[in-house]
């Protein structure tokens, strides 16, 4: 088994910090996944009243703070990366770490996501069908002809109550070819890792998406991402 590592840039880490990408790229064997801001991303925090939904931990000592007592990690400006994104992607690059969008805009994801592609780093557009991201289709198809691997997961379906209909559309329309399939649990009522993938599998072949078709988006494609 093969355990591939990952950081989040939100403001735990000190946000867009480059030395975070070194220090645990350095650390792994493997090339890490990098996820830009998602609890911390100031699209996520517009969009929920808190930065850790309580039902996401269920604990009864556990006190969410307020969405907007958070300061934003800021990935965009003026329609531009911002310098300190620029570093993040050098040290992406440098390390052969693997780029993700996050929850920030679909508009900030394209750009991002773009920049990040002409430097030749490996790049998956997280959830966009996510309500709170809402990437177009045709969108997420430019992105995937340049390079990039759009994603979608259980929790899509089974938290944020999207249609499978509508989760294998989005997979026929981009191709399975440049797709990935993923769970995107942990939270506390969720089912395990590999219970949702299951679960998410066999809703998906109800939906006319073939064992091969899944085989691609579950192994192949993540494969081609964390081979060096």
């Amino acid at each position: 088994m093969k355990l591939i590592g990952s950081i989040t840039l939100n403001n735990y880490l000190g946000g867009l910090n480059p030395d975070a990408v070194h220090a645990s790229a350095d650390l792994s064997e493997h090339p890490i996944i990098v996820w830009f801001p998602t609890i911390h991303a100031q699209n996520f925090l517009d969009k929920s009243e808190f930065e850790v939904p309580p039902e996401w931990v269920q604990r009864p000592d556990f006190k969410a703070r307020k969405s907007k007592d958070i300061i934003p990690v800021s990935v965009i400006e003026n329609g531009k990366i911002t310098e300190q994104t620029r570093k993040v992607l050098e040290a992406i690059k440098a390390k052969g770490a693997i780029l993700a969008t996050g929850h920030i805009t679909w508009r900030e994801a394209e750009i991002l996501a773009r920049e990040a592609l002409k430097m030749g780093i490996k790049t998956i557009l997280t959830h966009p069908i996510y309500q709170r991201i809402d990437m177009p289709a045709d969108v997420q198809k430019k992105l995937a002809d340049m390079g990039a691997y759009p994603e979608t997961c259980h929790s899509m379906h089974f938290i944020d109550k999207i249609p499978m209909e509508k989760i294998a559309a989005q997979i026929k329309e981009i191709g399975p070819k440049k797709f990935i399939l993923s769970s995107d649990v942990g939270q506390a009522f969720n089912k395990s890792p590999s219970e949702a993938l299951e679960e998410f599998a066999n809703l998906l072949l109800k939906q006319g998406i073939s064992k091969e078709d899944l085989k691609i988006m579950m192994v192949d494609n993540p494969k081609k991402l964390i081979t060096k």
